[in-house]
């Protein structure tokens, strides 16, 4: 018996299938070489204004040895030192995760995780939300882990995948 010649179409992969990207976002906050501040904020993401936060990654400089703008990202020391605060729907949501908690990415000792931190899809107002350190290590301190590190550049870098 024909149904009306009505196709079956296949379902509509979960929002959760953490296999694929639908929308990625390199963000990097610079840290200037010799800066004494703790407290770095996210710069102005128009594209990533009003849309859901699925998963967030961190990449050291053991991961990729530059940055898009040509910087060196993080250094493991760094990142150990470093503490995320977002904030979601205009509160302070997501406070204080251990940035090191980000990074996926297996290479020497490092640190990582085998899977990504999930979001449940909250809108982050970027412009409120920073990145905190205890202390910064100065430039040359931390060179085992900075193998492609410029001394001049201390800054570190954000990826932002899936978000909807």
């Amino acid at each position: 018996m024909e149904t009306g010649g009505a196709a079956t179409v296949p379902p509509h992969p979960k929002p959760n299938d953490m296999n694929r990207i639908e929308k990625f976002e390199f963000v990097e906050i610079y840290v200037p070489s010799g800066s004494t501040g703790t407290r770095w904020a996210f710069p102005d993401l128009p594209k990533l204004r009003y849309t859901a936060l699925l998963a967030m990654e961190l990449y050291t400089v053991s991961a990729i040895s530059a940055a898009p703008s040509g910087r060196p990202p993080i250094s493991i020391a760094n990142t150990q030192k470093a503490f995320l605060t977002l904030y979601a729907d205009e509160r302070q949501d997501i406070y204080r995760v251990p940035l090191v908690a980000m990074n996926r990415i297996q290479a020497s000792t490092d640190p990582f995780v085998r899977a990504l931190p999930l979001f449940k899809g909250q809108k982050i107002t970027w412009d409120k939300s920073y990145v905190e350190f205890t202390t910064l290590t100065a430039p040359g301190a931390d060179r085992r882990e900075r193998r492609m590190r410029r001394p001049a550049d201390p800054s570190y870098s954000y990826a932002r995948p899936r978000t909807r």
